[in-house]
């Protein structure tokens, strides 16, 4: 496809390129089995902007956060980073990378020492990168701090002292305390509970606007996804089958994957919610180990037909800034408000 990787940002900060990560797995006696959790995957993000990456679990979208980051060294493809090639990065160059791209997983609370207080845990990337010293320092830490909401008295504190969104606020202080560009949020919400939830995506939010961040927002929950992001793309078994704009992906969805995971979105409206029509996919998602031929979501679609099972259908632009990989994408219904 032409241009696929920028289709939707024709100055992107970060532009994805055919990204495949591939691990070697022993399947009984075979040992040149091999698992394909990242399988070509394109998009870019501009600058200041988020894209939301969705799917079901094991589609491959934190080990796509990962290989984008280069925590996890892509099998092939290119990952360009203000326009240079990081996945070609190493040593000295890899390390003052890191000021400029950061993440944040999904556990908050294994994501911290806790041995550590956390006035320590947010002076050592400042001391890694050897940054700021003495009074600077410690006000530094302090303004950190209180960018996420918390008190300074949580500095001399340990992690096991704070509940949840606590700690994922001082995760993500730690991530921004370099003022990085571009952070990936892994699941950065699905640990939390629901009353957090609102709380913390509010937090990134605004620091996205203050400190002109780029996310790449990994989630299964749509309703979170469709509140922080810009842009969304839909991944399923390795590939992304659907990318385009916010509005277009959730009032027009075009791949009957896409259709069914909008289906199970709750509706505010009591009425709406009882008049529409869930979908409810048939079987398992398939084994990355041994992708269907084809189209690989044919095994559980409701249009499947003969040519999905031979023929990987094209990616294409159906609307504007609108792309989808399904052969018969014109006749997914409209209308998923």
């Amino acid at each position: 496809m032409e241009n696929e990787a920028t289709v939707l940002n024709p100055d992107p900060l970060v532009v994805v390129d055919n990204l495949k990560k591939y691990y070697a797995s022993r399947q009984g006696n075979r040992k040149d089995s091999v698992v394909k959790a990242v399988d070509g995957v394109s998009f870019s993000i501009g600058a200041g902007k988020t894209l939301g990456l969705v799917g079901e679990s094991g589609c491959g979208k934190s080990t796509t956060g990962q290989a984008v980051l280069n925590l996890d060294r892509a099998t092939s493809g290119q990952v360009f980073f203000q326009g240079k090639d990081i996945t070609q990065f190493k040593g000295k160059a890899l390390r003052y990378l890191r000021k400029e791209i950061q993440i944040i997983f999904q556990d908050p609370y294994s994501s911290l020492n806790s041995r550590m207080r956390v006035r320590d845990i947010l002076e050592e990337p400042f001391k890694i990168h050897r940054l700021y010293r003495g009074r600077e320092l410690t006000a530094e830490v302090e303004k950190l701090i209180d960018m996420v909401g918390l008190p300074k008295n949580a500095l001399d504190k340990y992690p096991h002292q704070f509940s949840g969104g606590q700690r994922q606020r001082i995760v993500i202080a730690r991530a921004i305390a370099l003022r990085p560009k571009f952070i990936v949020c892994d699941e950065p919400v699905s640990a939390l509970d629901v009353s957090v939830q609102s709380q913390i995506v509010n937090l990134f939010r605004r620091l996205q606007t203050e400190l002109n961040l780029t996310y790449l927002f990994i989630s299964h929950d749509l309703s979170i996804v469709r509140h922080i992001s810009d842009q969304v793309g839909v991944m399923y078994l390795g590939k992304i089958v659907e990318l385009g704009d916010k509005q277009a992906i959730f009032s027009k969805p075009l791949h009957p994957y896409t259709k069914a995971l909008m289906s199970a979105v709750p509706l505010p409206h009591p009425e709406t919610q009882r008049n529409r029509e869930k979908i409810k996919l048939k079987g398992d998602l398939p084994s990355p180990l041994n992708p269907p031929t084809g189209c690989r979501f044919h095994t559980r679609c409701p249009l499947a037909q003969e040519r999905c099972k031979r023929e990987e259908p094209a990616w294409r632009e159906v609307d504007a800034k609108h792309w989808v990989a399904c052969h018969f994408a014109e006749g997914v219904e409209e209308g998923v408000q």
